[in-house]
C-alpha cells in the first residue's frame, strides 16, 4: 500500500483539528509526532519540524513552504499482531462443552487471521 501525499498546508490543517498523523516523511527525513508540543521531532537530526519549517521560509517564497511534498507513513500498530492459540483444557471435572467449543473457534478465527497475513505479506513481497 502506498503511503499518502499531501501538503504542508493540507498537515497544518490536520494539526488544527486534532487529526494529525503520527508519523510523517519530508525531504527523505522521518518525523513523529509529539502530543505535548504538538510538533514533529526528527528521527535523525533531532529538529523539529517547525524548526525546519522556519529555515524553509527563510529561502523560500510562504506558497513554496504551503506546497512542499508530505508523506504520511502507516502507524506501527496498523499492522496485524500474531496471536497465540487457546490452550484447549479438559474439562472433565466440570462438564462444560461451552467453553471447549468457544476455545475451538477463537482457534480457528487466528488460524484464519494468520492465514490472511501471510497471504497478504506474498501479495506486497511480489509487488
Amino acid at each position: 500500500m502506498k503511503n499518502k501525499k499531501i501538503t504542508m498546508y493540507e498537515l497544518m490543517g490536520l494539526i488544527k483539528d486534532d487529526k494529525a498523523p503520527k508519523k510523517i516523511k519530508m525531504y527523505d527525513e522521518i518525523y513523529k509526532l509529539l502530543d505535548i508540543k504538538k510538533d514533529y521531532m526528527s528521527n535523525n537530526k533531532n529538529t523539529c519540524l517547525s524548526t525546519e519549517l522556519q529555515k524553509l521560509l527563510k529561502y523560500n517564497y510562504l506558497t513554496t513552504v504551503l506546497q512542499t511534498d508530505i508523506e504520511i507513513l502507516p502507524e506501527e500498530n496498523d499492522e496485524l499482531e500474531d496471536i497465540r492459540e487457546i490452550e484447549i483444557l479438559d474439562f472433565r471435572k466440570e462438564p462444560n462443552d461451552n467453553l471447549k467449543d468457544i476455545a475451538i473457534i477463537i482457534n480457528q478465527l487466528i488460524k484464519n487471521q494468520k492465514y490472511l497475513k501471510e497471504k497478504l505479506e506474498s501479495k506486497n513481497e511480489i509487488k
